[in-house]
Protein backbone atom coordinates (compact mmCIF):
# COMPACT_ATOMS: atom_id res chain seq x y z
CA UNK A 1 0.00 0.00 0.00
CA UNK A 2 2.63 2.27 1.00
CA UNK A 3 4.57 1.40 -2.12
CA UNK A 4 1.59 2.34 -3.80
CA UNK A 5 1.02 5.52 -2.41
CA UNK A 6 4.79 6.20 -2.94
CA UNK A 7 4.54 5.54 -6.73
CA UNK A 8 1.45 7.49 -7.43
CA UNK A 9 2.89 10.83 -5.63
CA UNK A 10 6.26 10.69 -7.19
CA UNK A 11 3.27 10.02 -10.88
CA UNK A 12 1.56 13.06 -9.98
CA UNK A 13 4.76 14.77 -9.11
CA UNK A 14 6.41 14.27 -12.54
CA UNK A 15 2.67 15.20 -13.93
CA UNK A 16 2.86 18.49 -12.52
CA UNK A 17 6.76 19.07 -13.57
CA UNK A 18 5.48 17.91 -16.98
CA UNK A 19 3.02 20.47 -17.07
CA UNK A 20 5.18 23.28 -15.96
CA UNK A 21 7.48 22.50 -19.06
CA UNK A 22 4.45 22.52 -21.59
CA UNK A 23 3.69 26.22 -20.38
CA UNK A 24 4.29 28.22 -23.21
CA UNK A 25 7.65 30.25 -22.90
CA UNK A 26 5.93 33.77 -22.19
CA UNK A 27 4.14 32.36 -19.80
CA UNK A 28 7.73 30.98 -17.83
CA UNK A 29 8.96 34.53 -18.15
CA UNK A 30 6.06 35.84 -17.22
CA UNK A 31 6.40 33.75 -13.77
CA UNK A 32 10.05 34.29 -13.65
CA UNK A 33 9.59 38.02 -13.70
CA UNK A 34 6.56 38.36 -11.52
CA UNK A 35 7.71 36.49 -9.22
CA UNK A 36 4.20 34.36 -9.02
CA UNK A 37 5.30 30.67 -8.63
CA UNK A 38 3.50 28.71 -5.63
CA UNK A 39 5.44 29.03 -2.98
CA UNK A 40 7.09 32.51 -3.37
CA UNK A 41 6.03 35.86 -4.43
CA UNK A 42 6.78 39.47 -5.40
CA UNK A 43 10.30 38.28 -5.64
CA UNK A 44 10.98 40.89 -8.39
CA UNK A 45 10.68 43.44 -5.61
CA UNK A 46 14.19 42.19 -4.34
CA UNK A 47 16.48 44.69 -6.53
CA UNK A 48 19.36 42.86 -8.47
CA UNK A 49 22.66 44.31 -9.36
CA UNK A 50 23.43 41.74 -12.48
CA UNK A 51 19.98 41.70 -13.75
CA UNK A 52 20.28 45.48 -13.67
CA UNK A 53 23.74 46.06 -15.49
CA UNK A 54 22.25 43.55 -17.83
CA UNK A 55 19.24 45.70 -18.46
CA UNK A 56 21.45 48.81 -18.75
CA UNK A 57 23.51 47.07 -21.21
CA UNK A 58 20.46 46.23 -23.37
CA UNK A 59 19.89 50.02 -23.34
CA UNK A 60 16.44 49.13 -20.92
CA UNK A 61 16.82 52.45 -18.67
CA UNK A 62 13.50 51.61 -16.65
CA UNK A 63 14.34 48.05 -15.98
CA UNK A 64 17.99 49.18 -14.89
CA UNK A 65 17.00 51.97 -12.65
CA UNK A 66 14.32 49.56 -11.04
CA UNK A 67 16.98 47.52 -9.99
CA UNK A 68 20.48 49.49 -9.66
CA UNK A 69 18.94 53.12 -8.18
CA UNK A 70 17.99 50.87 -4.53
CA UNK A 71 21.51 49.31 -4.36
CA UNK A 72 23.17 53.08 -5.14
CA UNK A 73 21.24 54.71 -2.39
CA UNK A 74 22.31 51.71 -0.18
CA UNK A 75 25.82 52.68 -1.05
CA UNK A 76 26.51 49.59 -3.31
CA UNK A 77 29.54 50.94 -5.48
CA UNK A 78 28.79 48.76 -8.60
CA UNK A 79 25.63 49.97 -8.42
CA UNK A 80 26.59 53.80 -8.64
CA UNK A 81 29.42 52.76 -11.15
CA UNK A 82 26.69 50.99 -13.33
CA UNK A 83 23.95 54.04 -12.94
CA UNK A 84 27.18 56.36 -13.76
CA UNK A 85 27.71 54.35 -17.15
CA UNK A 86 24.02 54.15 -17.99
CA UNK A 87 23.38 57.98 -17.50
CA UNK A 88 26.54 58.81 -19.18
CA UNK A 89 25.61 57.24 -22.68
CA UNK A 90 22.18 58.92 -22.80
CA UNK A 91 21.90 62.60 -24.63
CA UNK A 92 20.91 64.52 -22.25
CA UNK A 93 22.02 67.46 -20.42
CA UNK A 94 19.69 66.13 -17.11
CA UNK A 95 21.03 62.30 -17.44
CA UNK A 96 24.56 63.60 -18.06
CA UNK A 97 23.76 65.63 -14.58
CA UNK A 98 22.70 62.34 -13.28
CA UNK A 99 25.59 60.28 -14.11
CA UNK A 100 28.44 62.79 -12.28
CA UNK A 101 26.38 62.80 -9.66
CA UNK A 102 26.50 58.64 -8.84
CA UNK A 103 29.84 58.64 -10.15
CA UNK A 104 31.25 61.67 -7.85
CA UNK A 105 30.01 58.89 -5.32
CA UNK A 106 31.66 56.08 -6.83
CA UNK A 107 34.49 58.21 -6.86
CA UNK A 108 35.59 58.57 -3.26
CA UNK A 109 35.37 54.78 -2.83
CA UNK A 110 37.32 53.35 -5.64
CA UNK A 111 39.13 54.99 -8.49
CA UNK A 112 37.36 53.32 -11.06
CA UNK A 113 34.90 55.44 -11.68
CA UNK A 114 37.47 58.59 -11.92
CA UNK A 115 37.96 58.41 -15.80
CA UNK A 116 34.10 58.24 -16.28
CA UNK A 117 33.35 60.79 -13.84
CA UNK A 118 36.16 63.18 -15.91
CA UNK A 119 34.47 62.62 -19.21
CA UNK A 120 31.11 63.12 -18.17
CA UNK A 121 32.53 66.85 -16.47
CA UNK A 122 34.11 67.36 -19.99
CA UNK A 123 30.55 66.76 -21.26
CA UNK A 124 29.03 68.86 -19.08
CA UNK A 125 31.42 71.82 -19.95
CA UNK A 126 31.25 74.47 -17.18
CA UNK A 127 34.53 76.31 -15.75
CA UNK A 128 34.45 74.44 -12.48
CA UNK A 129 33.67 70.89 -14.02
CA UNK A 130 36.45 71.20 -17.15
CA UNK A 131 39.25 72.20 -14.15
CA UNK A 132 37.73 69.05 -11.69
CA UNK A 133 38.20 66.97 -14.99
CA UNK A 134 41.76 68.56 -15.53
CA UNK A 135 42.32 67.23 -12.39
CA UNK A 136 40.84 63.69 -12.59
CA UNK A 137 42.24 62.94 -15.84
CA UNK A 138 46.18 64.08 -14.14
CA UNK A 139 45.52 62.22 -11.14
CA UNK A 140 44.75 58.95 -13.18
CA UNK A 141 47.65 59.13 -15.42
CA UNK A 142 50.10 60.36 -13.10
CA UNK A 143 49.40 58.05 -10.10
CA UNK A 144 48.25 54.76 -11.76
CA UNK A 145 48.89 55.23 -15.63
CA UNK A 146 45.84 54.84 -16.78
CA UNK A 147 45.77 54.59 -20.86
CA UNK A 148 41.98 56.34 -20.26
CA UNK A 149 43.02 59.07 -18.11
CA UNK A 150 45.61 59.76 -20.31
CA UNK A 151 43.44 60.03 -23.34
CA UNK A 152 41.31 62.21 -21.75
CA UNK A 153 43.70 64.42 -20.94
CA UNK A 154 44.76 64.92 -23.74
CA UNK A 155 41.78 65.00 -25.31
CA UNK A 156 40.75 68.14 -23.06
CA UNK A 157 43.86 70.31 -24.40
CA UNK A 158 42.81 69.50 -28.08
CA UNK A 159 39.18 70.90 -27.01
CA UNK A 160 40.37 73.65 -24.60
CA UNK A 161 43.64 74.53 -25.49
CA UNK A 162 43.98 77.57 -23.24
CA UNK A 163 43.35 75.14 -20.27
CA UNK A 164 47.15 73.89 -21.14
CA UNK A 165 48.65 76.34 -18.65
CA UNK A 166 51.84 74.57 -18.12
CA UNK A 167 52.19 73.46 -21.85
CA UNK A 168 52.21 69.67 -21.59
CA UNK A 169 50.20 68.59 -24.15
CA UNK A 170 53.13 68.24 -26.84
CA UNK A 171 54.45 65.61 -24.22
CA UNK A 172 51.04 64.04 -23.27
CA UNK A 173 50.79 63.70 -27.16
CA UNK A 174 54.09 61.98 -26.98
CA UNK A 175 53.40 59.37 -24.43
CA UNK A 176 50.16 58.82 -25.74
CA UNK A 177 51.31 57.95 -29.33
CA UNK A 178 53.93 55.57 -28.39
CA UNK A 179 51.68 53.36 -26.31
CA UNK A 180 49.83 52.69 -29.38
CA UNK A 181 45.82 51.58 -27.38
CA UNK A 182 42.79 53.17 -28.62
CA UNK A 183 41.89 55.63 -26.26
CA UNK A 184 45.18 56.98 -26.91
CA UNK A 185 45.75 56.87 -30.40
CA UNK A 186 42.55 58.75 -30.83
CA UNK A 187 43.49 61.03 -28.57
CA UNK A 188 46.48 61.88 -30.43
CA UNK A 189 44.87 62.33 -33.89
CA UNK A 190 42.20 64.48 -32.63
CA UNK A 191 45.07 66.73 -31.14
CA UNK A 192 46.98 67.06 -33.77
CA UNK A 193 43.41 67.30 -36.02
CA UNK A 194 42.41 70.79 -33.57
CA UNK A 195 46.12 71.82 -33.73
CA UNK A 196 46.84 71.31 -37.73
CA UNK A 197 48.12 74.99 -37.91
CA UNK A 198 51.18 73.90 -35.49
CA UNK A 199 54.76 72.99 -37.62
CA UNK A 200 53.93 69.23 -39.12
CA UNK A 201 51.13 68.32 -36.86
CA UNK A 202 48.82 67.73 -40.33
CA UNK A 203 51.11 65.45 -41.89
CA UNK A 204 51.82 64.16 -38.90
CA UNK A 205 47.92 63.39 -38.54
CA UNK A 206 47.41 61.71 -41.59
CA UNK A 207 50.40 59.26 -40.99
CA UNK A 208 48.84 58.65 -37.87
CA UNK A 209 45.88 57.52 -39.55
CA UNK A 210 46.96 55.36 -42.07
CA UNK A 211 48.31 53.21 -39.74
CA UNK A 212 45.08 53.66 -37.44
CA UNK A 213 42.22 53.42 -39.11
CA UNK A 214 41.74 50.19 -37.10
CA UNK A 215 41.72 51.88 -33.95
CA UNK A 216 40.14 55.39 -34.95
CA UNK A 217 37.86 54.54 -37.84
CA UNK A 218 36.98 58.67 -37.64
CA UNK A 219 40.19 58.60 -39.56
CA UNK A 220 38.68 57.91 -42.67
CA UNK A 221 37.18 61.11 -42.78
CA UNK A 222 40.66 62.98 -42.81
CA UNK A 223 41.75 60.40 -45.32
CA UNK A 224 39.47 61.22 -48.06
CA UNK A 225 39.86 64.83 -47.49
CA UNK A 226 43.75 64.60 -48.15
CA UNK A 227 42.59 62.65 -51.26
CA UNK A 228 40.59 65.11 -52.85
CA UNK A 229 43.55 67.72 -52.03
CA UNK A 230 45.32 65.40 -54.11
CA UNK A 231 43.07 64.48 -56.87
CA UNK A 232 43.52 61.25 -55.83
CA UNK A 233 39.93 59.73 -57.37
CA UNK A 234 41.47 56.32 -56.97
CA UNK A 235 42.06 56.87 -53.02
CA UNK A 236 38.46 58.61 -52.60
CA UNK A 237 36.91 55.81 -54.08
CA UNK A 238 39.20 52.69 -52.27
CA UNK A 239 38.76 54.85 -48.82
CA UNK A 240 34.88 54.93 -49.27
CA UNK A 241 34.83 51.47 -50.45
CA UNK A 242 36.43 50.17 -47.22
CA UNK A 243 34.61 52.20 -45.01
CA UNK A 244 31.26 50.82 -46.10
CA UNK A 245 31.99 47.17 -45.74
CA UNK A 246 33.54 47.70 -42.28
CA UNK A 247 29.70 50.11 -41.58
CA UNK A 248 27.96 46.70 -42.35
CA UNK A 249 29.82 44.99 -39.69
CA UNK A 250 28.95 48.09 -37.33
CA UNK A 251 32.84 48.64 -37.23
CA UNK A 252 32.55 52.38 -38.37
CA UNK A 253 29.85 54.32 -36.74
CA UNK A 254 27.45 56.32 -38.45
CA UNK A 255 28.61 59.72 -37.74
CA UNK A 256 31.91 58.49 -39.75
CA UNK A 257 29.71 57.50 -42.66
CA UNK A 258 27.89 60.78 -42.63
CA UNK A 259 31.54 62.41 -42.79
CA UNK A 260 33.22 60.94 -45.62
CA UNK A 261 29.70 61.80 -47.62
CA UNK A 262 30.48 65.48 -46.11
CA UNK A 263 34.21 65.08 -46.95
CA UNK A 264 33.28 63.81 -50.65
CA UNK A 265 31.44 67.08 -51.84
CA UNK A 266 32.59 69.71 -49.35
CA UNK A 267 34.40 72.74 -50.88
CA UNK A 268 38.37 73.11 -50.10
CA UNK A 269 38.09 76.06 -48.19
CA UNK A 270 35.05 75.58 -45.68
CA UNK A 271 35.60 77.51 -42.92
CA UNK A 272 33.46 74.75 -40.62
CA UNK A 273 34.08 71.32 -39.82
CA UNK A 274 32.11 69.57 -42.94
CA UNK A 275 30.08 72.32 -43.68
CA UNK A 276 28.07 73.37 -46.31
CA UNK A 277 28.66 75.04 -49.21
CA UNK A 278 24.96 76.89 -48.82
CA UNK A 279 24.99 79.92 -47.47
CA UNK A 280 23.37 79.94 -43.82
CA UNK A 281 21.53 83.39 -44.94
CA UNK A 282 21.33 85.78 -48.42
CA UNK A 283 23.97 88.19 -47.43
CA UNK A 284 26.97 87.13 -48.22
CA UNK A 285 29.97 86.47 -46.18
CA UNK A 286 33.18 88.40 -46.24
CA UNK A 287 35.84 86.49 -48.02
CA UNK A 288 39.72 87.44 -47.73
CA UNK A 289 39.11 89.82 -50.28
CA UNK A 290 36.28 91.52 -49.00
CA UNK A 291 37.12 93.78 -45.69
CA UNK A 292 34.50 96.42 -44.53
CA UNK A 293 36.40 99.81 -43.71
CA UNK A 294 37.01 100.08 -39.96
CA UNK A 295 34.45 103.41 -38.97
CA UNK A 296 36.79 105.70 -36.47
CA UNK A 297 34.72 108.80 -37.71
CA UNK A 298 31.05 108.36 -37.05
CA UNK A 299 30.87 106.06 -40.32
CA UNK A 300 27.78 103.76 -41.20
CA UNK A 301 28.96 100.11 -41.82
CA UNK A 302 26.75 97.15 -42.82
CA UNK A 303 23.27 96.97 -41.99
CA UNK A 304 23.42 98.99 -39.00
CA UNK A 305 20.61 101.40 -38.80
CA UNK A 306 21.41 104.93 -41.03
CA UNK A 307 20.41 106.72 -37.59
CA UNK A 308 23.33 105.13 -36.00
CA UNK A 309 27.06 105.63 -35.65
CA UNK A 310 29.74 103.19 -34.83
CA UNK A 311 31.39 106.41 -33.46
CA UNK A 312 27.88 107.14 -31.57
CA UNK A 313 26.83 104.03 -30.79
CA UNK A 314 29.78 101.46 -30.78
CA UNK A 315 27.46 98.16 -30.04
CA UNK A 316 30.28 95.72 -29.30
CA UNK A 317 33.05 98.62 -27.47
CA UNK A 318 32.67 99.31 -24.53
CA UNK A 319 34.97 101.08 -21.60
CA UNK A 320 34.71 98.42 -18.64
CA UNK A 321 32.81 94.66 -18.66
CA UNK A 322 30.77 93.54 -15.62
CA UNK A 323 32.44 91.62 -13.04
CA UNK A 324 33.71 88.09 -13.87
CA UNK A 325 31.29 85.45 -13.56
CA UNK A 326 31.66 82.02 -11.99
CA UNK A 327 30.08 80.09 -15.10
CA UNK A 328 31.40 80.07 -18.63
CA UNK A 329 29.45 82.05 -21.07
CA UNK A 330 25.85 81.35 -21.74
CA UNK A 331 23.78 82.77 -24.43
CA UNK A 332 22.13 86.05 -23.18
CA UNK A 333 24.96 86.32 -20.25
CA UNK A 334 28.12 86.38 -22.03
CA UNK A 335 31.27 88.08 -21.00
CA UNK A 336 34.73 88.57 -23.10
CA UNK A 337 37.86 89.93 -22.20
CA UNK A 338 36.98 91.80 -25.58
CA UNK A 339 33.26 92.14 -25.93
CA UNK A 340 30.89 94.06 -23.84
CA UNK A 341 28.73 91.86 -22.02
CA UNK A 342 25.63 90.98 -23.17
CA UNK A 343 22.56 92.23 -20.57
CA UNK A 344 21.10 90.13 -18.47
CA UNK A 345 17.84 90.75 -19.78
CA UNK A 346 16.57 90.84 -23.74
CA UNK A 347 18.20 94.05 -25.21
CA UNK A 348 15.68 96.49 -26.42
CA UNK A 349 14.76 96.46 -30.10
CA UNK A 350 17.24 97.83 -32.77
CA UNK A 351 15.90 99.58 -35.78
CA UNK A 352 15.53 96.92 -38.20
CA UNK A 353 17.00 96.29 -41.59
CA UNK A 354 15.63 97.71 -44.49
CA UNK A 355 14.65 94.64 -45.63
CA UNK A 356 14.36 90.94 -43.69
CA UNK A 357 17.00 88.26 -45.40
CA UNK A 358 14.29 84.96 -45.05
CA UNK A 359 12.11 84.25 -47.95
CA UNK A 360 8.99 83.26 -47.74
CA UNK A 361 9.11 81.13 -49.81
CA UNK A 362 11.12 77.91 -50.61
CA UNK A 363 14.34 79.06 -52.89
CA UNK A 364 15.34 76.75 -55.71
CA UNK A 365 17.40 73.71 -55.20
CA UNK A 366 20.92 74.58 -55.58
CA UNK A 367 23.39 72.90 -57.99
CA UNK A 368 26.76 70.89 -56.83
CA UNK A 369 29.54 72.81 -55.85
CA UNK A 370 31.92 73.40 -58.73
CA UNK A 371 34.83 71.56 -57.82
CA UNK A 372 36.38 68.37 -60.33
CA UNK A 373 37.36 66.73 -57.07
CA UNK A 374 33.88 66.40 -55.63
CA UNK A 375 32.46 62.82 -55.71
CA UNK A 376 28.92 63.46 -55.56
CA UNK A 377 27.86 59.81 -56.27
CA UNK A 378 30.17 58.22 -54.22
CA UNK A 379 28.50 60.66 -51.45
CA UNK A 380 24.85 59.85 -52.33
CA UNK A 381 26.19 55.88 -52.16
CA UNK A 382 26.39 56.72 -48.63
CA UNK A 383 23.26 58.83 -48.07
CA UNK A 384 21.26 55.54 -49.55
CA UNK A 385 23.01 53.24 -47.25
CA UNK A 386 22.36 55.34 -44.46
CA UNK A 387 18.87 56.03 -45.76
CA UNK A 388 17.97 52.43 -45.49
CA UNK A 389 19.29 52.11 -41.74
CA UNK A 390 17.13 52.44 -38.69
CA UNK A 391 16.28 55.83 -36.84
CA UNK A 392 19.90 57.29 -35.98
CA UNK A 393 21.55 56.37 -39.19
CA UNK A 394 18.30 58.08 -41.19
CA UNK A 395 18.99 60.89 -39.20
CA UNK A 396 22.96 61.21 -40.26
CA UNK A 397 22.11 60.80 -43.69
CA UNK A 398 19.30 63.85 -43.67
CA UNK A 399 22.23 65.79 -41.74
CA UNK A 400 24.62 65.41 -44.40
CA UNK A 401 21.49 66.12 -46.82
CA UNK A 402 20.74 69.54 -45.16
CA UNK A 403 23.68 70.62 -45.83
CA UNK A 404 24.12 69.67 -48.93
CA UNK A 405 21.10 69.39 -50.64
CA UNK A 406 22.10 68.88 -53.96
CA UNK A 407 22.48 65.29 -52.74
CA UNK A 408 20.06 62.45 -52.65
CA UNK A 409 16.88 64.45 -54.06
CA UNK A 410 14.73 61.61 -53.36
CA UNK A 411 15.73 61.37 -49.59
CA UNK A 412 13.23 62.55 -47.44
CA UNK A 413 14.65 64.56 -44.75
CA UNK A 414 11.82 66.38 -43.12
CA UNK A 415 10.45 62.38 -42.33
CA UNK A 416 13.99 61.04 -41.18
CA UNK A 417 14.57 64.22 -38.62
CA UNK A 418 10.62 63.68 -37.59
CA UNK A 419 11.53 60.03 -36.96
CA UNK A 420 14.61 60.73 -35.30
CA UNK A 421 13.04 63.15 -32.74
CA UNK A 422 10.58 61.04 -31.72
CA UNK A 423 13.53 58.15 -30.98
CA UNK A 424 15.44 60.82 -28.96
CA UNK A 425 17.91 60.95 -31.35
CA UNK A 426 19.86 64.43 -30.14
CA UNK A 427 21.42 65.00 -33.59
CA UNK A 428 17.55 65.17 -34.84
CA UNK A 429 16.95 68.01 -33.26
CA UNK A 430 19.81 70.13 -34.21
CA UNK A 431 19.36 69.33 -38.22
CA UNK A 432 16.01 70.30 -38.15
CA UNK A 433 17.28 73.70 -36.56
CA UNK A 434 19.72 73.66 -39.54
CA UNK A 435 16.92 72.54 -41.64
CA UNK A 436 14.42 75.32 -41.40
CA UNK A 437 17.26 77.49 -40.96
CA UNK A 438 19.31 77.24 -44.34
CA UNK A 439 15.29 76.60 -46.09
CA UNK A 440 16.98 74.31 -48.76
CA UNK A 441 15.13 70.62 -48.22
CA UNK A 442 12.29 72.43 -46.98
CA UNK A 443 10.69 75.87 -46.48
CA UNK A 444 12.94 78.29 -44.32
CA UNK A 445 10.98 78.83 -40.91
CA UNK A 446 13.48 81.11 -38.37
CA UNK A 447 11.15 80.46 -35.54
CA UNK A 448 10.74 76.72 -36.22
CA UNK A 449 14.70 77.07 -36.57
CA UNK A 450 14.95 79.05 -33.47
CA UNK A 451 13.03 76.69 -31.26
CA UNK A 452 14.89 73.50 -32.49
CA UNK A 453 18.29 74.99 -32.17
CA UNK A 454 17.46 76.54 -28.58
CA UNK A 455 16.41 72.84 -27.63
CA UNK A 456 19.77 71.21 -29.15
CA UNK A 457 21.55 73.74 -26.98
CA UNK A 458 20.56 71.93 -24.24
CA UNK A 459 21.77 68.73 -24.91
CA UNK A 460 25.38 68.44 -24.61
CA UNK A 461 26.14 66.25 -27.73
CA UNK A 462 24.54 69.42 -29.49
CA UNK A 463 25.59 72.11 -27.43
CA UNK A 464 28.04 74.08 -29.12
CA UNK A 465 27.06 73.36 -32.93
CA UNK A 466 23.74 74.68 -31.48
CA UNK A 467 25.19 77.73 -30.09
CA UNK A 468 27.24 78.56 -33.40
CA UNK A 469 24.46 78.15 -35.87
CA UNK A 470 21.92 80.26 -33.16
CA UNK A 471 24.45 82.81 -33.30
CA UNK A 472 24.46 83.04 -36.83
CA UNK A 473 21.02 83.00 -36.98
CA UNK A 474 20.77 86.17 -35.35
CA UNK A 475 23.92 87.09 -37.04
CA UNK A 476 21.96 87.46 -40.42
CA UNK A 477 18.65 89.04 -38.73
CA UNK A 478 16.08 86.17 -40.16
CA UNK A 479 14.09 87.23 -37.04
CA UNK A 480 13.41 90.30 -38.81
CA UNK A 481 16.39 92.01 -38.00
CA UNK A 482 20.06 91.65 -37.04
CA UNK A 483 21.17 90.98 -33.28
CA UNK A 484 24.50 91.66 -33.17
CA UNK A 485 24.48 91.25 -28.89
CA UNK A 486 22.95 88.11 -29.52
CA UNK A 487 24.90 87.00 -32.05
CA UNK A 488 27.96 87.65 -30.59
CA UNK A 489 26.69 85.94 -27.13
CA UNK A 490 25.68 82.71 -29.02
CA UNK A 491 29.08 82.21 -31.37
CA UNK A 492 31.40 83.55 -28.21
CA UNK A 493 29.66 80.40 -25.96
CA UNK A 494 30.55 78.11 -28.74
CA UNK A 495 33.80 79.45 -29.49
CA UNK A 496 35.08 79.82 -25.49
CA UNK A 497 34.00 76.29 -25.45
CA UNK A 498 36.31 74.55 -27.86
CA UNK A 499 33.85 75.02 -30.99
CA UNK A 500 36.69 76.58 -33.74
CA UNK A 501 34.46 77.32 -36.38
CA UNK A 502 32.66 79.99 -34.03
CA UNK A 503 36.28 82.28 -33.83
CA UNK A 504 36.04 82.47 -37.85
CA UNK A 505 32.20 83.30 -37.70
CA UNK A 506 33.03 86.14 -35.00
CA UNK A 507 35.96 87.03 -37.22
CA UNK A 508 33.52 87.61 -40.00
CA UNK A 509 31.52 89.51 -37.83
CA UNK A 510 33.80 92.36 -36.96
CA UNK A 511 35.66 92.33 -40.34
CA UNK A 512 32.41 92.42 -42.74
CA UNK A 513 29.87 94.51 -40.62
CA UNK A 514 26.75 92.62 -41.20
CA UNK A 515 24.59 94.38 -38.68
CA UNK A 516 27.95 95.69 -36.26
CA UNK A 517 30.51 98.14 -36.48
CA UNK A 518 33.68 96.82 -38.23
CA UNK A 519 36.86 96.33 -36.12
CA UNK A 520 39.53 94.81 -37.58
CA UNK A 521 41.46 94.56 -34.36
CA UNK A 522 38.97 91.88 -33.09
CA UNK A 523 38.57 90.30 -36.06
CA UNK A 524 42.38 90.03 -36.34
CA UNK A 525 42.02 88.37 -32.55
CA UNK A 526 39.30 85.80 -33.45
CA UNK A 527 40.78 84.84 -36.93
CA UNK A 528 43.92 84.11 -34.99
CA UNK A 529 42.28 82.16 -32.64
CA UNK A 530 40.24 80.45 -36.03
CA UNK A 531 43.19 79.57 -38.08
CA UNK A 532 43.21 76.33 -35.63
CA UNK A 533 40.75 74.45 -37.76
CA UNK A 534 43.24 74.64 -40.32
CA UNK A 535 41.45 75.72 -43.42
CA UNK A 536 42.98 78.50 -46.23
CA UNK A 537 40.39 80.73 -46.29
CA UNK A 538 40.68 81.87 -42.67
CA UNK A 539 44.53 82.05 -42.90
CA UNK A 540 43.98 84.19 -45.63
CA UNK A 541 41.52 86.57 -43.71
CA UNK A 542 43.82 86.53 -41.03
CA UNK A 543 46.82 87.57 -42.94
CA UNK A 544 44.87 90.68 -44.11
CA UNK A 545 43.30 91.86 -41.27
CA UNK A 546 47.22 91.75 -39.95
CA UNK A 547 48.51 93.86 -42.84
CA UNK A 548 45.65 96.31 -42.59
CA UNK A 549 46.08 96.88 -38.91
CA UNK A 550 48.85 99.68 -37.79
CA UNK A 551 51.70 98.93 -36.05
CA UNK A 552 49.56 100.25 -32.52
CA UNK A 553 46.63 98.68 -33.48
CA UNK A 554 48.24 95.54 -34.13
CA UNK A 555 50.05 95.77 -30.76
CA UNK A 556 46.67 95.97 -28.97
CA UNK A 557 45.13 92.75 -31.03
CA UNK A 558 48.23 90.90 -29.13
CA UNK A 559 47.38 92.09 -25.67
CA UNK A 560 43.68 91.36 -26.15
CA UNK A 561 44.53 88.21 -28.20
CA UNK A 562 46.42 86.93 -24.44
CA UNK A 563 43.73 88.56 -22.45
CA UNK A 564 41.14 86.23 -24.81
CA UNK A 565 43.32 83.09 -24.46
CA UNK A 566 43.67 83.57 -20.82
CA UNK A 567 39.72 84.11 -20.19
CA UNK A 568 39.41 80.96 -21.97
CA UNK A 569 42.03 79.19 -20.02
CA UNK A 570 38.77 79.50 -17.12
CA UNK A 571 36.41 79.50 -19.41
CA UNK A 572 35.29 82.50 -17.58
CA UNK A 573 36.56 85.90 -17.67
CA UNK A 574 37.75 87.65 -14.15
CA UNK A 575 37.73 91.34 -13.61
CA UNK A 576 41.11 92.11 -14.58
CA UNK A 577 40.67 90.58 -18.00
CA UNK A 578 36.96 91.67 -18.59
CA UNK A 579 38.12 95.17 -19.13
CA UNK A 580 37.57 96.04 -22.61
CA UNK A 581 40.52 97.91 -24.19
CA UNK A 582 38.79 101.65 -23.66
CA UNK A 583 39.53 102.62 -27.42
CA UNK A 584 38.64 100.02 -28.87
CA UNK A 585 41.48 98.80 -30.16
CA UNK A 586 41.94 102.04 -31.87
CA UNK A 587 39.15 100.95 -34.44
CA UNK A 588 36.45 103.00 -32.78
Amino acid sequence: MRAADARSRCTIALLAALVTLALPAPAQQRVDKEGAGAVVKGANGLPDLQRGKMAAAAGRIDDAERDLVPLAERGYVDAELALGRLYSHQQTKDANAKAIRWLRVAAEKTPEAEVPLARALVRSGGAKDLSDAERLFGKGWNERQDPDALGGWLELYAAYPAYDRQHRAAELAADAEKLDQAPTTTAVIRWYRSTQDDKDHAARLLALCRKSLDLVPECYVDLVRDARARNDKNAMANLTHAAMSQFGQDRVPFNVAAGIARALVSTPNDDEPEAAPVLVSDVPEVDAEELAPAARTGGVSGAVSATRTCAQDPITIASAAAPAATTPATPGAATSALLAPAAATPPAPTTPTAASNAPATKPAAQAPPPDANAEPELANAIVEKLGGGDPQARVEAAGVVVRYPFLAPEFDVVAALDAGRKANVADATLFSGELYLYGQRATRDPKAALAYLEQAAKSPDTALEAHYFLGRLYQYGYLDEVDPKKAEAELLSAARQGYIPADGALARLYASARGTCANHVYAYVFAELGVRGGTDVMRALRDQLKAALTPEDLASAQQLLRREQAARSANAPSTDLAENDTNGGGQQ
